[in-house]
């Protein structure tokens, strides 16, 4: 190994690899060291010119059962104050999280938004709200990554049930998102209802719930 880059990687099952041999210094991302947990050998690091705090501050990541993915919310332009809401929970519980309104014109034709970068995030979370639900290209764009159409779909989805829209049985979208990880978020202008339906979520997001 040698003049290496090891980004968004989780090295935890990699075997030996306090054995490899090292050329020169390679680049091992903040994101790699979070994803393998603590547990990439310190004499990896150290032949690898990883700084020394900064191994030292993967021993802090031992023994924390739970994941710190990065999540992209998927809504419509119109769900600005839940999307905002959420994405400020989400990083108070050390999950960096992004959102983008799959509707939104302007920033889809001024490349501010690009809906093919959704591959780049661990999590998606959809916004079923009014707004999204009653959106063409929202739900076009839902289908595609929950029906695992095309280069961007996606298995590691959850949905947000933020309204009765999503109960209708005759729609082919939210039965289809049904099928996978839905959290009830309906009465979420509710700070008590909002709270413990953030709670269930990041207990998905962080894999320490089902």
């Amino acid at each position: 190994l040698g003049i290496s880059t090891f980004v968004n990687c989780d090295l935890s099952t990699a075997i030996a690899l306090e054995f490899a041999r090292h050329t020169g210094p390679s680049t091992i991302g903040l994101d790699t060291l979070a994803k393998s947990g603590g547990r990439i050998p310190r004499k990896f690091l150290e032949d690898a010119g990883v700084a020394e705090p900064l191994i030292e501050a993967q021993d802090s990541l031992t023994g924390v059962n739970r994941d710190f993915p990065s999540v992209l919310t998927i809504g419509s332009i119109g769900d600005e104050n839940l999307a905002g809401r959420l994405r400020d929970s989400l990083r108070a519980a050390h999950i960096p999280c992004w959102n983008i309104a799959a509707d939104d014109e302007s920033a889809l034709q001024s490349g501010e938004t690009i809906l093919a970068n959704t591959v780049y995030f661990d999590r998606l979370v959809l916004l079923c709200t009014e707004p999204s639900l009653q959106s063409p290209q929202t739900r076009r764009y839902m289908s595609e990554l929950a029906g695992g159409k095309g280069p961007d779909s996606r298995r590691d989805i959850t949905s947000l049930a933020a309204d009765t829209l999503f109960d209708h049985s005759d729609d082919a979208l939210c039965a289809l998102l049904k099928q996978g990880k839905v959290v009830d978020f309906r009465g979420w202008e509710e700070d008590r209802v909002f709270e413990t339906a953030v709670a269930s979520l990041v207990n998905i997001l962080s894999g320490t719930g089902s």
